[in-house]
């Protein structure tokens, strides 16, 4: 299972979501204005995207062989659209006007719906989130996220040469290792048959994988001269010790890896993950 073919898949299963809870909504209210906001959501969400985390959590799933896809399939559904309604809310806090070429809804519809959007979009992720299992690992999950996008935005509000890269690396390990990486794998491993040895697997490889990426992201916005004033090492004048970072924390990923003790395909899907990320351009 490469990334690529777990997106096709997936697509399919969020976007008959995504059309049976848009047309719930305008059972409750038909008007042109609501459609038209609700379709440019669909439109956003089906533009692009990795689908990196619904396919960790299912990664994580089989890992543990689990066996009740549909339950999985569930799950990462509704880790996919939590992650929407926080990007819906992120691009407003950056002033985005495009996500994937496609317009974003504050840009459109302006801030205040957008808001609303990314409100609606929370109870139809929970809906496909809260199952008694994974309940505790979910609020865990959300908590750690926003705690990193108000630090992160805390950043945004100070000087650049008052950063230091205990705060970064700390909105890093919130916002991306933790919520992008080893959450999912968690979640989707305390749906079937979760163990300890996993969990500290997550953990480690999570964090590692995680830390690399966001770094990798950085960097790479930094060369395609974007987000430039957005404070990351490479903006605030850590480029050396952020590209030695980068390379080391995929190396760990990578040793993690060498004592993963699954059958050999699951193996090399997460190999393949690692080398998908490493070898990526925007």
């Amino acid at each position: 299972m490469t990334l690529a073919s777990f997106s096709r898949v997936f697509n399919l299963a969020l976007d008959k979501y995504l059309k049976g809870k848009i047309r719930g909504a305008l059972r409750i209210n038909n008007s042109q204005y609501l459609r038209d906001l609700l379709d440019q959501a669909h439109k956003v969400i089906m533009a692009g995207g990795k689908r990196l985390r619904p396919c960790l959590v299912t990664l994580g799933y089989r890992a543990t062989e689990g066996e009740d896809e549909e339950k999985c399939l569930r799950v990462a559904i509704g880790y996919e659209l939590f992650h929407f309604f926080a990007l819906v809310h992120d691009d407003i806090i950056d002033h985005a006007k495009e996500r994937h070429s496609v317009s974003t809804i504050h840009h459109l519809f302006g801030e205040s719906q957008a808001i609303l959007v990314g409100d609606i979009l929370l109870p139809w992720a929970l809906e496909q989130l809260e199952l008694s299992s994974i309940k505790t690992l979910v609020r865990k999950m959300m908590d750690e996220v926003l705690i990193g996008q108000i630090l992160d935005v805390r950043l945004m509000e100070k000087k650049k040469d008052e950063i230091t890269k205990e705060e970064l690396l700390e909105v890093m390990r919130l916002k991306t290792a933790s919520y992008s990486f080893i959450r999912p794998l968690q979640i989707g491993a305390k749906l079937s048959r979760r163990s300890l040895e996993f969990e500290k697997f997550a953990q480690e490889f999570g964090e590692a994988l995680g830390i690399a990426f966001q770094l990798q992201d950085d960097w790479l916005d930094k060369e395609e001269d974007k987000r430039e004033g957005k404070p990351t090492f490479f903006t605030c004048g850590f480029d050396t010790d952020g590209l030695k970072m980068m390379n080391e924390h995929f190396v760990l990923a990578e040793k993690k890896l060498e004592s993963f003790e699954r059958r050999t395909n699951l193996k090399k899907d997460f190999l393949d993950l690692v080398r998908f990320i490493r070898e990526r351009r925007k």
